[in-house]
C-alpha cells in the first residue's frame, strides 16, 4: 500500500507535470494564427486566465471570421476570467442577441451567460438586460434556443414567459415550445395558474402520451385533478407510462387514498404486471405501516398471488410484502 511521503511525491509531480503542461499551451495560444491551432490548442488548454492570453480569447471570440467553434471554446476557456468584466459581458449578451450570429455560438454563449449569472459580482445589474435578451430569445427561428431561454426565464419564475406559455397552450399565440414542455416549464411555479388549461389538455384524447405524463406530474397536487387521477390509474385502457405515472402522482399528492385505489390493482391477475408491481413499490413505502401491514385480508391475498415468470419483479415485491408483514405481526403482539 502507497505509504503517505510516496503519495505526497506522486501528487507534487503530477501537479508540475499539469502546471508545465498548462504553461507550454498557454504559449502555443499566444504565438498560434491559425484556425486549426486555435481548435487545437483550446480543447486541450483547461482554462485562461493570463490577462495577455484573456484579452486573445476575448478577440477571437468577438471576431465574427473566425468559425463559431474556435469563438465558442475562446469564450469557455475565459468564464472564469471575465467574472467581474461588465464591459466583456455585455459583449456577450449582444452576441447571443443576434440572429445573424450562428447558432451553435448563440447557445454556447448562452450557457456560459446562465453559469455568469450565478458567480459572477456584476451580473447583479445587468440583470434586467439578461431577461430582455432571454425574452427576445422566445420567439428565435431556433427551437433549441427557443426552450433553453423559456427554461432559463421559468427557473426564475419570469411572468412574461409564463403568460407565452400558457397563451401558446391555450392556442392564443404561436408555442414557442412544445406542448409537453410548456407544461413541465409551467409546473416549476407553483402559483402560476395552468391547472384548468392543463387539465383539459390531459383529457383531451388526441393529446400525445408525452405531454399527457407531463400533465400528470403538473396536476399532482391540485384537488380539482385529484378524481381525474384516480380514473387514469384505474383505466386499463390507458398507456402503461400514463398510468404509472398517474400512480406516483396520486401517492405522492394522496397517500392515504392511494392505499384502497391500489390494492385491487395489486390483486388484480388480469392487469398488466409492471402496474400491480409500481403499485405494491409504492405501497410498501407508505408511511403508515398499520394501514399497509395489519389489514389481514389483504395480507392472505397476496400471499395467494400468481405471479407469472415473466413477472419477476412483482415476484420479488410480494416476497418482501409478506416478509415485511410478518415482522409487523409480531412486533404488533
Amino acid at each position: 500500500m502507497e505509504d503517505k511521503l510516496e503519495y505526497a511525491r506522486r501528487l507534487r509531480s503530477e501537479l508540475q507535470s499539469a502546471e508545465e503542461k498548462q504553461a507550454s499551451l498557454l504559449d502555443q495560444f499566444r504565438q498560434a494564427t491559425r484556425v486549426g491551432d486555435f481548435q487545437k490548442i483550446l480543447k486541450d488548454i483547461p482554462f485562461i486566465k493570463e490577462p495577455d492570453a484573456v484579452e486573445k480569447a476575448k478577440a477571437l471570440f468577438l471576431d465574427k471570421q473566425r468559425n463559431a467553434t474556435v469563438r465558442s471554446l475562446a469564450l469557455q476557456k475565459i468564464t472564469t476570467a471575465i467574472l467581474g468584466d461588465g464591459a466583456f459581458i455585455s459583449q456577450c449578451l449582444a452576441v447571443l442577441a443576434d440572429p445573424v450570429e450562428p447558432v451553435l455560438l448563440r447557445k454556447n454563449v448562452l450557457n456560459v451567460l446562465g453559469a455568469l449569472s450565478f458567480a459572477s459580482p456584476v451580473f447583479r445589474a445587468m440583470r434586467s438586460d439578461y431577461l430582455a435578451v432571454l425574452r427576445g430569445l422566445l420567439d428565435d427561428p431556433d427551437p433549441g434556443l427557443r426552450e433553453e431561454a423559456a427554461g432559463m426565464l421559468a427557473n426564475e419564475q419570469d411572468e412574461f414567459v409564463q403568460n407565452r406559455l400558457l397563451n401558446g397552450l391555450k392556442g392564443d399565440e404561436k408555442p414557442i415550445v412544445s406542448t409537453a414542455k410548456a407544461i413541465q416549464l409551467l409546473s416549476r411555479d407553483a402559483h402560476a395558474n395552468y391547472y384548468p388549461v392543463v387539465r383539459e389538455i390531459l383529457q383531451n384524447p388526441e393529446t400525445d402520451k408525452t405531454a399527457r405524463v407531463e400533465a400528470i406530474h403538473a396536476l399532482a397536487f391540485d384537488q380539482e385533478s385529484k378524481p381525474l387521477l384516480a380514473r387514469l390509474f384505474s383505466d386499463k385502457r390507458q398507456s402503461k407510462e400514463v398510468r404509472m405515472s398517474s400512480a406516483t402522482a396520486f401517492q405522492a399528492a394522496h397517500p392515504d387514498d392511494f392505499i384502497e385505489l391500489a390494492k385491487p390493482v395489486i390483486l388484480d391477475e388480469k392487469e398488466k404486471k409492471d402496474i400491480r408491481a409500481v403499485s405494491l413499490n409504492a405501497l410498501m413505502h407508505h408511511r403508515d405501516a398499520d394501514a399497509i401491514y395489519a389489514d389481514e385480508q389483504f395480507r392472505t391475498k397476496v400471499s395467494r398471488l400468481k405471479a407469472p415468470k415473466s413477472a419477476p419483479e412483482l415476484k420479488k415485491l410480494s416476497k418482501q410484502y409478506l416478509e415485511k408483514a410478518n415482522r409487523f405481526r409480531k412486533t404488533d403482539q
